[in-house]
């Protein structure tokens, strides 16, 4: 099929001899290939369209076809269509017989339903299939046909909610059994339904009654109910009025599409897309079209074009089944035409543009299918896009525009707005073309254009729409000032290339803000053009989110997003673009604009008054016709016949006399003229005035200095005065802000109503006529519009919950898995896991888990272990190149390879970071760019990153932690991955192969993906809702403000922007200022349709409007404005004849141009020249070299500017003001230069600027840098010399080259005019004002002495300077100090009070009485005492610092703080010592154990004497940590786990240790069915179980408790807020902690080791919980709480093995009796306690409760410890009665003292013994540790605890001890 469509194609044009077979040949193949189109589109498609569109571009344009050979062949081929159309039906219909026709389309095959609205698909209960056997008045009775039981119900008919439709038996329905007897909150739905054409008739006007409130809920009736609409559709023959019933329907819906955009047109999308496949679409229609429509006009016609139309928006993929009923209406528009004139005329005829018409939407059909849209060469300029396609974005073109026809009219309005709209379209889109170009050619210059790299960072949602912040990197170029950099401007278009090599999907937005903080972190934020994307802004951000961080290196599997910046600024282009593709509909001045004919006058100057005392003495003025008030200013209504005033009618108070004018008619103008009438104005300007009044395009050309601006203020006032003017204010249009400003501030003298629209004025004046403050003005507090904008705020609280869905919609991960994988899916990936790697492990572990879990229980437990989890899924997933592979994602090679090959150069340029651009650059770009009021005003660069102002953070990174995920690709727009061929259904997701996995998980991730769209396409609706409905209200406020005007001025960038708004005042009369600077195009689009009125001022002789694009100016014209093409072609014109501004001579300059212009000589009189100048005019002529910057094309020349700061130099010397000094260029290079070397100067008031921007401006002294010295270039302009010879009205000065200038006539003639009056010269004129006869060189001075005598009687003798303007003297005279009689020299000028006297003294300090030097000038009490300091610290060293400052503290103490140096020196070597010790024994022990057999076993330990310490010791522990007060615990039996391989793995840990230690016991409680994989797996058994330690307290229960006893290595632990940070903390590169404690919220710490291994099982034991009797028995913390404060009691506890009733005194003394034996260790049997007594001191135990309170508030270790601590009897009397003492010990005698002053004490007793063997005791405390130490002194090693604080330490115990005897065998 596809070779045959291939020989069709090439048969096409060589077989159509004509047009008319042309069309019958496309529209043929068309339809015979419709369904080869999905397998060929990209040949079928191309050249088809290609084809039709050249065709149709034909028949439009050349209305001179012969319609009549054009009928017949249409027709023939149209019946033969729908004859194979019917017989290919009555085919299908005999196949699909006993179907049901309710559920097939007409074309036999399935058809898709169509969505439903919300409720009325998948309900919640399953729904019952039932047929009519029954109808009465109310109720229809229903036998069920699927049901079990057959029992007939019934329904209330009321409950069956179809307009029109009533039942018969034999209908079918379905409905809810259970809901019968309810209130039907589901409503039967008719299934199966058969109606007469009566009835359908009476359904279709059901239908149009409801869509004619409301469309929307037609067609929602449609869809809730799709049996009668199904029945009707399916239709083969329908009677005429059923089809024109039908046709209203969807005429209806059509409209709908016309009024949403693309983005809220699913539902009709749908509709249209299965109504066009449907019986009464392919054949019902075109036969209704045939026989029934016979006007192109129509009722019916216009439905059927409202559906073609329809079908094209929003379902275009079906345009090719349209082809027969368009070639229907086809033949009907000729009929017509040709029954009612011949074919020559047909291009005046409506129907011929009807026509044209319908093959517009024909060939945007074509036009919207794929393979083709890049293609817009056979678009009309109105069907356009606003931003370049594809091909004109990286495919270079010739120039094929229009060229503006300056002296011939246009052959009509769509040529005229063809040619300005395209010409404005390619120069808004040449360099960012030309850059993106240059680039992919590897040939692009970064000064041309600015290239980034860009990634997202986060939304913002504000007040003015949705904006993305963006990451960016910019490419290519070394630092950048952003302060002066023109590049990332608000407003400026940007270019996203989503591939990064511009040849796929590009995405268009805009600069929403400028921040140059957030600039310098590379920050952007920008503004999505949605209507411009292929993709949907959703789409868009995730394109965004999936590109590699800007910071990641290339390389071939980076996802680089590239980012251009077009260098034209789009804001000055954009709304000029929209607002021409609007103009077709109406167009002003018509006869001036595009037949260059000169029309009447405007309409309300005919017959109309006017003051003309504006222009002309009022004395000298004849009587007025009458007096009256100003029209505007107090709403006098007039009797425009009789000219009367009607003064009661007006609505203010009685004006007062001042207020009246009076009034003369229009057209006394003529006779005041000729009678000589005294006026302010001279001839030439009143022939402009006359002008004004006399067309309806006035044109007044103004060369420089005659008052142009002038001349507009004052037709505006003459206008103003004029009771005819018509309704609406004046609209003043400049190029220039300032400008706008100085126009504005003249009218405020005669009108106070005057409204300023823009943020760019400079002029306080105008500050409260802005049109933001006269709207927030008008609308005060708007309740509805604060309730808008509190939606506003609550919108970006729901964005801020979305973005956080935005990350994972490019994330797999665990728990994405989880949500869609079923639970055998999930258990089969562990089952059958592969059996190799890390996996496989992992997958055995968990499986043996769940085996024994419950499915909750199993899911519960993966959910707590994700991380183990993810290893498993890990070997399952595709990698990233499969998954790109599977979602057609292109590669990126071919971007890196191009950004590689830029960024060489980066490195090259990093050393220059100039200014790309100076001040003045950005001042241009801020005066033209209209910065958004909201941004600016609510955003400011510190706001923008704040969540409470609607910024939604996008975290692009992966997930850190054991947790796996990968990235997954955004699929390409025609994949469709929402069912995977039933993979989801799969148990064993091994079974997969690598493109399948791929499949699947794209699968799950577009559910994902689909989710988060609709909330954010959600989001986005609302918000544009709310932003139209926001700025609704605010355009109505402007309206209402701009109304009541009577002057409105805005710049034409403005207009632009501010169209609407301009259409909705529409203002009749337009004034335009600069006209000749401004672009036809953009004054044209501004152009309001009612205009009666344009007024344009200018010189077409000075500058020309701005064009990006040389080629266009060259070859188009398109630079000529419309102001000179209307001269230029021959329209009546004024010309202003007399200069107001320049001396006489400079008039020479510009004779050439302006052969008849004069000079009013009273006005120019007193323009003197500077005095220190011989001449008013020079040429300074040089050849110095010029050059450019490696950061700018743009031209300097150094040397010049040496010159003309030396001139200026000179000038600010002899006294010239710098505010009458303008320095002008016509560089910016060279601008850029001159401004560094005036700020070095450190003068301020010199006004610098480049040529062009200077145009309208004047100063007294003129300084003109020309700076070329190699070609002319832009210089060869005679615009450009004429604007830069006529800004002085003193001082004229060029430096150039003069040879090179002469090479320009219009130069030369300027050289010929200064070297006639001798100007010309190579050393620039300067002159003494005060000796004139002396020679002076430019950068001298007159040599001449001054011999003035100064005020002091002193002469002057200073070289010679500006009269009166004499420099200090600088004689030396003596001088006596007042105060101190000292003698001195001093400068005659200098001050006295200046003067200081510097004779040294000598002088006493009156604390110390130390002495010192000083002077005499000086004061005692600025200085301070410089000896040292003989006092002595408390710690018995001499104070380190001077005398006159107070002693140091102790901690600031040298000699104190070096000690402590050398005791932590010592600490930390003894602590790496024992470090070493520990690791030493435990290799040692791996040694030694290496072979012994291997052993794992559990073996019991039975209670005996040997054993009982063990006993005792794990009771008090678990007694220690269980929490119930009134039961305790006790151990059953005890199983010692012997496990060889664990205990060498242990000891391993232990080697592999930050900082090896003695282990701990931590318990951890389980049941007994775990103690076997306890045993095995050790603390990996418990992943998330918390260990226990002695003293912490926890519940346990009553029976069956299990506990295990581990020995854990704590090492070096460090403290950590969660769990994720430490474990990231234990897996990064180097290990810094062996463990970590972590606070949960209920102030528990939790232990975590590195590694598990770190922890050995070493005893399980069996407990049980027994309750006891408390009645007695008090908590140890609170004995001592009884006792009166100072008192204390020592009592002997009861030694018993079984608890008695004295049950506390028993486990007090086990619990000293234990702790005295297990801390001796080995030597334990040498021992035993004979005796315990206990201590209870109040006063000791509440010191020690607050010392633990405060080491709690600041943040240190609470924990308890016991410590032994030896000594004599009566020491440990004194101890228990007043505690220990601090620095009792002295450190120079005593060995116990090396530590530093403090309590010392050992956890082990041995320590304690040595100290108190004569008395066989020793006391046993309870401990708040302090700073431990290691004492190698008593052959083992012993940890010494040194204790600072008396309340870190409370005496517990006095424990007895003697020796066991032994007996010796003999």
């Amino acid at each position: 099929m596809n070779d045959e469509i291939r020989d069709s194609l090439r048969r096409l044009l060589p077989e159509a001899p004509n047009i008319e077979d042309l069309v019958a040949k496309i529209c043929d193949i068309c339809m015979e290939h419709t369904n080869c189109f999905k397998n060929d589109e990209a040949l079928t498609m191309k050249t088809l369209g290609k084809a039709c569109c050249k065709m149709i571009d034909k028949l439009i344009k050349d209305p001179k076809f012969n319609a009549r050979h054009l009928l017949p062949i249409l027709k023939k081929h149209a019946q033969n269509v729908a004859r194979e159309k019917e017989s290919a039906q009555s085919t299908a219909n005999e196949t699909t017989s006993g179907k049901s026709s309710g559920e097939r389309g007409g074309n036999g095959k399935s058809k898709a339903k169509l969505p439903l609205p919300s409720g009325a698909g998948s309900p919640k209960k399953e729904r019952t299939r039932g047929k009519v056997v029954g109808v009465s008045n109310d109720f229809i009775y229903i036998e069920p046909l699927d049901a079990a039981t057959k029992q007939r119900v019934s329904i209330k008919k009321s409950q069956l909610n179809v307009p029109g439709i009533s039942l018969h038996v034999g209908n079918e329905l379905t409905y809810i059994p259970s809901a019968i007897k309810d209130t039907w909150a589901h409503a039967p739905e008719l299934v199966k339904v058969r109606l007469n054409e009566e009835e359908m008739q009476t359904y279709l006007d059901a239908l149009v009654d409801i869509g004619e409130e409301r469309e929307l809920d037609m067609l929602s009736q449609i869809q809730s109910c799709r049996s009668p609409w199904d029945f009707i559709c399916d239709r083969e023959q329908l009677r005429p009025s059923v089809v024109s019933s039908l046709l209203r329907v969807v005429k209806l819906l059509a409209l709908v599409t016309k009024k949403i955009s693309l983005r809220g047109s699913e539902r009709l999308a749908g509709f249209f897309d299965e109504f066009a496949q449907t019986n009464v679409a392919l054949v019902v229609l075109p036969h209704f079209v045939k026989r029934n429509i016979v006007t192109y006009d129509s009722e019916e016609a216009i439905a059927v074009r409202a559906y073609i139309e329809a079908v094209a928006k929003v379902a275009p993929v079906q345009f090719l089944r349209l082809i027969s009923l368009m070639k229907r209406l086809l033949f009907i528009a000729h009929l017509n035409d040709y029954s009612r004139q011949t074919s020559n005329s047909m291009l005046e005829s409506n129907s011929w543009n009807s026509v044209k018409e319908t093959l517009g939407v024909m060939k945007s059909l074509i036009l919207s299918m794929g393979g083709i849209e890049d293609n817009i060469e056979g678009l009309d300029w109105h069907e356009l896009p606003l931003v370049p396609s594809r091909r004109e974005l990286t495919f270079s073109k010739a120039n094929n525009f229009p060229v503006v026809r300056v002296k011939e009219a246009y052959e009509s309005e769509d040529e005229y707005l063809d040619t300005y709209f395209r010409l404005l379209r390619g120069d808004c889109f040449f360099e960012l073309s030309t850059g993106v170009q240059n680039f992919l050619n590897g040939t692009l210059d970064k000064r041309d254009m600015a290239l980034y790299r860009v990634s997202i960072d986060g939304i913002q949602i504000t007040s003015s729409g949705m904006a993305l912040s963006l990451r960016f990197e910019v490419l290519g170029k070394g630092s950048i000032n952003w302060k002066f950099s023109n590049l990332l401007m608000f407003g400026n278009l940007l270019c996203l290339s989503l591939r990064g090599d511009f040849q796929a999907e590009h995405v268009w937005a805009t600069v929403a803000h400028r921040s140059e903080d957030l600039l310098k972190k590379g920050i952007i934020f920008v503004t999505l053009l949605s209507a411009s994307n292929r993709l949907t802004d959703y789409e868009v951000i995730l394109e965004l989110q999936s590109a590699d961080p800007v910071s990641t290196p290339y390389n071939k599997a980076t996802k680089v997003i590239i980012m251009a910046e077009s260098p034209t600024y789009y804001r000055a282009y954009g709304p000029v673009l929209r607002c021409l593709q609007t103009k077709s509909d109406g167009l002003p001045f018509v006869d001036e604009l595009v037949k260059l004919q000169s029309k009447s006058r405007p309409s309300y100057f005919r017959r109309g008054l006017c003051d003309w005392s504006v222009i002309f003495d009022k004395q000298s003025l004849p009587a007025p016709v009458s007096g009256s008030t100003s029209q505007r200013r107090h709403h006098v209504s007039y009797d425009m016949m009789g000219y009367e005033d009607d003064f009661e009618e007006c609505e203010d108070d009685e004006p007062s006399e001042e207020d009246r004018r009076s009034l003369w008619r229009v057209d006394l103008l003529d006779s005041l003229i000729a009678a000589g009438v005294k006026t302010t104005l001279d001839h030439s300007q009143l022939a402009g005035i006359k002008t004004a009044i006399s067309n309806r395009i006035a044109l007044i050309q103004g060369p420089p200095g005659t008052g142009k601006s002038y001349i507009g203020v004052k037709l505006v006032e003459l206008i103003l005065s004029m009771p005819s003017k018509p309704e609406g204010p004046i609209l003043v249009l400049t190029y220039k802000n300032h400008s706008l400003d100085q126009f504005l501030e003249d009218c405020l003298r005669f009108c106070d109503d005057i409204v300023r629209i823009g943020g760019r004025s400079q002029n306080e004046k105008l500050d409260e006529k802005n049109l933001a403050h006269l709207r927030n003005k008008f609308m005060g507090r708007n309740n509805r519009l604060g309730d808008l904008r509190q939606q506003m705020r609550s919108l970006k609280t729901e964005l801020n919950k979305t973005s956080k869905s935005l990350r994972n919609c490019r994330i797999f991960d665990v728990e994405a898995f989880f949500k869609f994988a079923s639970w055998s899916q999930i258990c089969c990936l562990l089952e059958f896991c592969p059996k190799q790697g890390k996996a496989h492990k992992i997958a055995a572990d968990l499986r043996k888990i769940l085996n024994s879990l419950s499915q909750s229980d199993g899911r519960d437990f993966l959910e707590k272990n994700l991380s183990k989890y993810s290893d498993v899924l890990r070997a399952w997933v595709p990698s990233s190149s499969e998954l790109n592979a599977a979602a057609n994602v292109p590669s990126t090679s071919s971007c890196v390879a191009l950004l590689k090959g830029y960024s060489d150069e980066k490195q090259k340029e990093e050393k220059e970071a100039d200014d790309d651009t100076n001040q003045d650059d950005v001042e241009e770009i801020e005066e033209q760019r209209f910065l958004s009021h909201d941004f600016e005003s609510r955003l400011k660069a510190g706001q923008w990153r704040n969540q409470g102002d609607g910024f939604a953070f996008i975290d692009t990174r992966r997930p850190s932690g054991f947790q796996f995920s990968t990235s997954v690709p955004l699929p390409s727009r025609d994949s469709n991955f929402s069912n995977p061929l039933g993979y989801d259904k799969v148990d064993n997701l091994w079974e997969l192969s690598v493109s399948d996995r791929a499949q699947l998980v794209l699968s799950w991730q577009s559910k994902i993906q689909d989710e988060v769209n609709a909330s954010f396409t959600e989001i986005v609706k609302k918000q544009d809702q709310l932003l139209e409905e926001i700025r609704d209200l605010e355009s109505s406020a402007d309206a209402n403000v701009i109304k009541n005007a009577d002057i409105v001025g805005m710049t034409t960038t403005g207009a632009a922007i501010h169209a609407l708004l301009i259409n909705k005042v529409a203002p009749s009369i337009i004034l335009v200022e600069e006209a000749a600077e401004i672009l036809e195009s953009q004054l044209l689009a501004v152009l309001p349709e009612n205009a009666e009125h344009l007024i344009m001022i200018g010189d077409h002789q000075q500058l020309r409007p701005q064009v990006q694009s040389y080629d266009l100016i060259r070859h188009n014209n398109f630079d000529i404005s419309m102001f000179e093409r209307l001269i230029r072609g021959g329209l009546p014109y004024a010309q202003l004849e007399y200069q107001c501004r320049m001396r006489e001579e400079f008039v020479e300059l510009i004779r050439s141009l302006y052969p008849n212009l004069k000079t009013h000589h009273q006005l120019v009189a007193g323009n003197q020249r500077p005095l220190c100048i011989a001449k008013s005019m020079y040429f300074l002529d040089h050849f110095s070299k010029e050059d450019s910057s490696s950061h700018s094309r743009s031209r300097r020349n150094l040397d010049e500017v040496d010159l003309v700061i030396r001139v200026l130099e000179w000038l600010l010397r002899e006294g010239q003001n710098p505010e009458r000094v303008t320095i002008l260029t016509t560089y910016r290079g060279q601008l850029s230069e001159i401004k560094k070397k005036i700020k070095a100067m450190k003068v301020e008031g010199v006004k610098t600027s480049t040529v062009d921007r200077y145009q309208g401006d004047e100063n007294d002294i003129i300084l003109v840098s020309l700076v070329r010295q190699d070609k002319l270039g832009f210089l060869r302009a005679s615009n450009r010399m004429c604007v830069a010879a006529s800004r002085a009205r003193c001082g004229n000065y060029f430096f150039g080259n003069a040879e090179l200038l002469a090479t320009d006539p219009f130069w030369t003639e300027l050289l010929f005019a200064m070297k006639e009056k001798g100007c010309v010269g190579t050393e620039f004129p300067i002159v003494c004002p005060r000796h004139p006869g002396r020679p002076i060189k430019l950068g001298s001075q007159c040599a001449a002495i001054c011999p003035a005598l100064l005020d002091c009687g002193h002469t002057c003798r200073a070289s010679c300077h500006p009269t009166g303007v004499h420099p200090l003297c600088k004689q030396n005279v003596d001088f006596k100090f007042p105060l101190c009689g000292h003698s001195t020299k001093k400068i005659c000028s200098a001050p006295e009070e200046k003067l200081h006297c510097s004779v040294l003294v000598f002088d006493r300090h009156e604390k110390c009485s130390h002495t010192f030097q000083r002077k005499c000038s000086r004061l005692r009490s600025e200085f301070s005492c410089t000896e040292r300091c003989i006092k002595l610290l408390s710690c018995g060293h001499p104070c380190p610092l001077t005398c006159s400052k107070p002693c140091a503290s102790v901690d600031e103490c040298p000699v104190c703080f070096e000690i402590q140096r050398i005791e932590r020196e010592k600490e930390a070597e003894m602590l790496r010592k024992l470090e070493m010790q520990h690791r030493k024994s435990a290799e040692e022990e791996l040694a030694r154990l290496k072979d012994t057999p291997v052993e794992a076993t559990l073996k019991p330990v039975e209670w005996s004497s040997e054993n009982g310490d063990l006993f005792a010791e794990i009771q008090d522990q678990l007694n220690s940590i269980h929490e119930s007060q009134s039961s305790e615990v006790r151990v059953e039996r005890i199983l010692h786990a012997v496990n060889l391989k664990a205990h060498q793995s242990w000891l391993k840990a232990k080697t592999r240790m930050v900082s090896p230690s003695d282990p701990v016991h931590r318990y951890v409680m389980c049941s007994e069915d775990e103690i076997d994989a306890a045993f095995r797996a050790g603390l990996n058994a418990f992943p998330a179980t918390r260990l226990l330690k002695p003293g912490e307290k926890s519940q346990l229960s009553s029976s069956g408790n299990v506990m295990l006893r581990f020995k854990v290595l704590k090492g070096k632990t460090g403290r950590f807020d969660s769990l994720q940070n430490a474990r990231s903390t234990f897996r990064g590169g180097k290990a810094k902690f062996d463990s970590g404690i972590i606070s949960n919220p209920q102030g528990k710490e939790n232990l975590i080791l590195r590694e598990n291994d770190l922890a050995l099982l070493d005893y399980v034991a069996y407990i049980g919980v027994v309750l006891v009797q408390r009645d007695k028995a008090r908590p140890i913390t609170e004995l001592g709480m009884t006792l009166a404060e100072g008192h204390y009691e020592i009592r002997n506890l009861e030694c018993s093995r079984s608890l008695g009733q004295n049950r506390l005194d028993q486990l007090l003394y086990r619990e000293a009796e234990s702790q005295f034996l297990r801390m001796l260790g080995k030597n334990a049997g040498k021992y035993e306690v004979s005796q315990v007594e206990y201590i209870d001191n109040g006063r000791l135990n509440l010191m020690f409760k607050e010392t633990k309170e405060a080491f709690a508030k600041s943040g240190k270790s609470t924990d308890e410890v016991f410590a032994f601590h030896g000594t004599n009897e009566d020491a440990i009397q004194g101890i228990a009665a007043e505690g220990f003492k601090i620095g009792g010990v002295d450190t120079q005698k005593r060995h116990g003292a090396v530590y530093g002053i403090g309590v010392y004490t050992a956890e082990d007793p041995s320590v304690a013994m040595r100290y108190s063997k004569r008395v066989h005791k020793v006391l046993l405390a309870r401990v708040i540790p302090g700073q431990l130490y290691l004492d190698f002194n008593y052959g083992a090693t012993n940890e010494i605890l040194v204790l600072k604080s008396k309340g870190q330490i409370v005496p517990q115990y006095i424990v007895h001890y003697t020796e066991r005897v032994t007996e010796t065998s003999e």
